[in-house]
């Protein structure tokens, strides 16, 4: 039973990660999701869904191995698999923040302008 979900999860990976390397499936990303129309203009959607896309890919790799591990049982492959879900969260949550700090930024940098203009 844990080999027919590990291998569906992975096509489900799979599956996300073509529809968002093509531009498709923006509503997948919560973040893009909740701004406003006009900040939604200044970000890249096919940039973000690209990224967004090679986490999945990763995450669709690290259950491939998970699926391995169910018929070759290694302590290599499981650790592996871990180690890649682990960098694709953080390379999502360290990107996440880095696109809301340069927001905040932004804004900062604008009320300053404007004060140093007046």
């Amino acid at each position: 039973m844990g080999k027919l979900i590990f291998f569906l999860i992975t096509v489900l990976f799979i599956i996300i990660a073509t529809k968002l390397y093509k531009g498709q499936w923006s509503w997948f990303i919560p973040e893009y999701n909740m701004l406003p129309e006009d900040k939604k203009k200044e970000y890249n959607k096919n940039k973000l869904c690209r990224a967004y896309s090679y986490c999945m890919i990763i995450c669709a790799l690290a259950t491939f191995l998970l699926l391995l591990n169910e018929f070759f049982p290694s302590n290599i492959l499981f650790a592996i698999s871990c180690g890649l879900f682990v960098i694709s969260m953080f390379f999502l949550i360290f990107w996440m923040l880095g696109i809301m700090l340069k927001s905040a930024l932004m804004k900062i940098l604008s009320i300053v302008s404007n004060i140093l203009t007046r």
